[in-house]
């Protein structure tokens, strides 16, 4: 929503709401200080698959240490709220919003409980005010949307399905609009190329 000093000049008549939406169309610099300070105190949103993967594993050795469900799935959640509710680019929290429900996943599945911060951060955030194409050409390239939909295990003489059936029922043309079951069957050749390579990075 409009912060104090937004409220302040609607009330004096003084906002100039032409400005303020070209302003959240495009942002730029810096977001408020009072968000910053808040995200620094969350360790794991900048870290790497790797680094989370190492940091936070799914049963810590030490009870009560730190895991992937005490710290990296919450830190997410709570990141996102307090963009919601401190970033000065309220707009693009508003589609972001909107594109983490369009491109789902769920967070508690497999790898998706490590990779959904990098999906969040790496492929919606940069991209949630620009072309559509591009969103979609960065959601195919998240590891966890190929976790999520199993596109890591669509091979030529093992197609999965799910990831295409998804593009074309959900991400773009929607049921009722026209493809066939042959046209969910080609994509998913298509995709084949489109996995997810962790080989000798896990530490579990």
């Amino acid at each position: 929503g409009h912060t104090q000093a937004d409220m302040a000049a609607i009330q004096a008549g003084t906002f100039d709401v032409n400005a303020w939406f070209e302003e959240q169309l495009h942002p730029t610099g810096a977001d408020t200080d009072t968000l910053t300070t808040k995200l620094n105190t969350l360790e794991s949103i900048s870290k790497s698959a790797f680094q989370l993967f190492t940091d936070y594993p799914q049963m810590p050795a030490q009870q009560g240490g730190p895991s992937v469900y005490s710290v990296v799935m919450p830190d997410l959640v709570r990141a996102t709220l307090l963009r919601k509710v401190y970033s000065k680019w309220q707009l693009k929290e508003v589609m972001l919003d909107f594109w983490t429900d369009h491109f789902n996943i769920d967070y508690t599945k497999d790898l998706c409980k490590w990779l959904t911060t990098i999906h969040d951060r790496e492929h919606l955030r940069p991209n949630a005010l620009g072309n559509f194409k591009t969103l979609l050409m960065a959601d195919a390239k998240s590891a966890a949307m190929m976790d999520y939909l199993d596109n890591w295990e669509n091979h030529k003489t093992a197609p999965n399905e799910n990831y295409a059936r998804e593009i074309m029922e959900l991400h773009t043309l929607g049921v009722g609009s026209g493809y066939s079951q042959q046209d969910v069957q080609e994509l998913a050749r298509i995709l084949t190329g489109l996995g997810v390579n962790l080989s000798g990075r896990l530490p579990f």
